[in-house]
């Protein structure tokens, strides 16, 4: 379903991503390992087509996506949603208006600037809220929230694009910043645990569920690893 091809991203002479390939032939979740600065995110952004690759191709279903241009590459970045570090939501807007962002490319630009959803999206984006713990939080804007509340929103927003790939930059637990408000300090990785385990077990069932592709970055260890 997935295939990448020695794919490659230059800047200048240095190789942010050198040679890449690898093949995955079903839905399923897999991680991309590495330490800060070895290509990991750069990948995502060529996968997406956020980025251009310099060399190589990434086939989905056959499709090579790296060559899709004007409505097809729009297309594709409707199908391949992404889930950003910093997480992309708009601070004063509310949580649910912010996941049913996820349906823009559905709706005109008039009723999306309205506001103005069909009820069936608005129960769909509470019952994924809900699904990963952040139902009671929809009607607060988005800055109100905690990193790992805003990360849940941010994943919510993704499910809501009905994607057939989801590429998720640094959501696990390990590598994940959460800081607690109060004492400004940062959590102890047990509570952290405790706070960011269940909203990916969510996150990995509603995928399943959906039979969407996922490929997840961490920072960990000297060198870029897949993980399937």
């Amino acid at each position: 379903m997935l295939n990448v091809r020695k794919v490659t991203r230059l800047f200048g002479q240095k190789a942010a991503v050198d040679n890449v390939s690898f093949d995955v032939d079903r839905s399923m979740m897999i991680g991309i390992i590495g330490r800060s600065g070895a290509g990991k995110s750069t990948f995502l952004r060529m996968l997406n087509r956020l980025t251009d690759a310099t060399s190589g191709e990434i086939l989905f279903e056959g499709r090579d996506v790296l060559s899709l241009r004007g409505k097809d590459k729009r297309a594709w970045q409707s199908d391949c949603a992404m889930v950003f570090q910093q997480f992309n939501l708009v601070p004063r807007m509310d949580v649910v208006s912010n996941v049913l962002h996820g349906t823009l490319n559905r709706h005109s630009t008039l009723r999306t600037a309205l506001n103005l959803f069909p009820r069936d999206d608005i129960e769909r984006a509470m019952d994924i809220l809900d699904r990963l713990g952040v139902g009671e939080q929809a009607p607060k804007r988005a800055e109100a929230l905690s990193g790992g509340q805003q990360q849940r929103v941010a994943i919510s927003r993704a499910l809501m694009q009905d994607p057939r790939v989801i590429l998720a930059d640094e959501i696990s637990p390990d590598s994940c910043r959460l800081w607690d408000i109060e004492s400004n300090n940062k959590l102890d990785k047990d509570r952290f645990r405790q706070e960011m385990g269940g909203m990916l077990e969510a996150y990995q069932e509603v995928a399943r569920r959906l039979g969407i592709h996922n490929v997840n970055t961490e920072h960990k260890g000297t060198g870029p690893v897949l993980v399937k």
